[in-house]
Formats: structure tokens, sequence, C-alpha cells
């Protein structure tokens, strides 16, 4: 129930859940709609909220102390999500397929997988399964992110932005790094305040893509995977490069979805994932 805002408003008049009376009808709530609703039940804490406190390197440090591993760290974080971090354009939860691919290349588990550089999302599927079965042990994500390094690459993928914000300079990172002779906190605090207040109504996208996106990406459309990867797998900085912009000059406004999640490959997981469906 305090997972929950509509429970807790609903069962508890919007005050923490504590008694055995509100125990119980949050029981039968969750027999008979929570669980068909595939709400998380109990107080174990949550992969997703702690994956949220991992991926960012302020929360890391100000709600965890380093590392998100605790119930009462995930608790938080969910409640940080909730009252800050939605609003700020922050992304809740695990990347699950990302976090995978990352995980295979760091710990060298890509051999025998698709490709063996850890880039479709194929791979990601089949790391994943591989990791869920282990009992989720060792550290499955990337490493945490610091939020003016996102926030440079949010100045850097937008030409009007570089040009006024970041004032032409070679990158918006040099304004961010305090160990830049370019550092400026202030122009850097207007990149993120203009995501805050105008980037996000206009659907701009946040944060710096990886390689692994944009070669997910076009390894995700074959079309795109046919005319600019010679017919074959994408795998090179230099297409990863070619694919980014291809996204944002064209794919954007087509309705592709950029990275690793999504297109053909993915809807191919998700049959061979449930027999009823291969059937």
């Amino acid at each position: 129930g305090n997972r929950y805002d509509d429970l807790q408003n609903l069962y508890c008049d919007g005050e923490r859940c504590t008694t055995a009376a509100q125990a119980e009808s949050l029981g039968v709530h969750w027999k008979f709609h929570g669980k068909i609703e595939r709400r998380k039940f109990g107080c174990a804490p949550t992969y997703e909220s702690l994956c949220f406190g991992n991926r960012y390197l302020d929360l890391q440090n100000s709600i965890c102390g380093g590392n998100c591993k605790t119930q009462e760290h995930a608790f938080k974080l969910e409640q940080q999500w909730h009252s800050a971090g939605q609003a700020e354009g922050r992304t809740f939860g695990c990347d699950v397929t990302a976090d995978a691919l990352c995980f295979g290349q760091t710990n060298n588990l890509c051999h025998g997988l698709s490709h063996p550089s850890c880039i479709t999302s194929l791979d990601g599927e089949a790391l994943l399964e591989d990791f869920k079965s282990t009992s989720m042990k060792g550290t499955f994500q990337c490493d945490a992110i610091n939020r003016s390094t996102e926030t440079a690459c949010y100045g850097d993928r937008y030409d009007d932005l570089r040009g006024t914000i970041c004032n032409n300079t070679n990158s918006c990172v040099d304004l961010c790094d305090p160990s830049s002779s370019h550092h400026n906190t202030l122009q850097c605090n207007k990149l993120d305040a203009h995501w805050k207040n105008t980037g996000m109504k206009q659907h701009r996208v946040f944060g710096c893509l990886t390689s692994a996106d944009a070669l997910c990406y076009g390894n995700n459309h074959k079309d795109i995977q046919d005319s600019m990867c010679g017919n074959s797998t994408c795998t090179t900085a230099v297409q990863a490069k070619t694919l980014e912009r291809h996204f944002f000059r064209q794919g954007k406004a087509q309705g592709r979805t950029f990275g690793c999640v999504g297109g053909d490959v993915d809807a191919l997981c998700y049959g061979n994932r449930y027999p009823t469906l291969q059937a």
C-alpha cells in the first residue's frame, strides 16, 4: 500500500499504511486486482528503485551513500521519484536490455552470442535470462550517470542550444566539466533548466546516448541496417555516429524507436518468450 499513492489514498486516508485492518484490505486488493495489474507486492527492495538510484550519481551519493542496495534505499528512492525525479525528466527503473548489454561487455560474456560485442536486442535478452538465473548476484548495471554530463550531452545534441547557451563552443561538455578551462556552472545550469522548462514539452531527448543505443537502432530496423550497415549487423563506431544522426534527422519524425528496445527483433523475442503465442 505504501508503494502506490492511489492505494495509500484509498485504503489509508493518504497516510502511511500501518494497521492490521489496512493490511488485510490491501492483501485482498492484491489478490483480486493488484496481481492482475502486475503491481509489486511486499517490502523487498524493488530492483527498479535501486536501478533508478544507481543510475544518477547525485541520488546514489545523497540517498544511498554511494551504493543503492537496501529496502530503506528503495523506499526513499521511490519517494524521490514521485516528489521530484519524474518532474526533472529522470528515468525510473531498469533499462534492462541496455543494462544487460553493459553487464555482458563488462564481464566478457559476449562470446557465443549473436554478435561478439553484445550489441543487439537478442544479445540483451540472452544476457538478461542468464543474469536472472544467477539470482541477480553481482552488479548488473552501467556506471552511474553524472547529471552534468547528461546535461552537456543534451546541449550538444541540439544545434540551437549549442549555438546559444553553449556559445558555439566545441562541446557543451566543456561548460559542464569542472576540469575544463571553459567550465561555466551558470551556463550548464541554464541547459538543465531549459530541459525542465522547455525541452520536455518539446519532446526533446535528454542525456547521453551510447554507441550501443545507436547500433541497436540500426539493427532493430532492417531497412536502415541494409542501407547504412552494408546489409549486415551494425557494429562500428562510425556506423553508430551515422545512425544517431539518421534518427534525429529522419527516424524520430518517422516514429521509429531509438536504442535497445523496440523494433522487429524485440517483437520476435516477445513471441518466442510465450509458447501460446508461438502456437
